[in-house]
């Protein structure tokens, strides 16, 4: 073997290693993508089930109380409204307008502390055979996502 031969071949090996280490780096880049998408999956789901649970409390409330629900309307609420005190309906006697109000309340804290920036609306008074309940939240700068549940009490 001459010595341009060997000169030649010194140094190919780098090159393979070099080249391999580029594949794998963009294969690792790829893992990591598809996990942070699982993970956005997850955590939207997670959203969707938490607002559906709340849904269907708000409904079994009113449900509990079906007179203040389709009587008076004192289960209405609109989206972004404040929430009514909670006052006190655990240790004492509450009418229903009181307890609508409490369960108005203390629902729409839930909401807000189980999503982020959650919100609630609930239509159902005097004259509606059927109640709409929305829960709304939008996750960072993701679209407003929103589970809306009409039912007739």
């Amino acid at each position: 073997m001459s010595m341009k031969t060997r000169i030649s071949e010194q140094g190919f090996t780098l090159v393979e290693v070099m080249v391999t280490a580029a594949i794998l780096s963009v294969g690792l880049l790829g893992l990591a993508a598809l996990q942070a998408t699982g993970l956005h999956g997850n955590d939207n789901a997670y959203a969707r089930s938490q607002a559906t649970l709340l849904t269907g409390e708000v409904v079994d409330r009113m449900r509990a109380n079906r007179s203040a629900a389709q009587t008076d309307g004192s289960y209405d609420i609109a989206l972004a409204a404040a929430a009514p005190p909670l006052g006190n309906c655990i240790n004492a006697d509450c009418t229903p307008s009181q307890m609508a109000t409490y369960d108005v309340g203390s629902w729409l804290t839930s909401v807000a502390s189980a999503l982020p920036n959650g919100d609630g609306a609930i239509a159902c008074g005097p004259g509606n055979a059927v109640c709409t309940v929305v829960v709304q939240w939008r996750q960072g700068s993701g679209p407003l996502q929103q589970v809306t549940l009409s039912t007739r009490l």
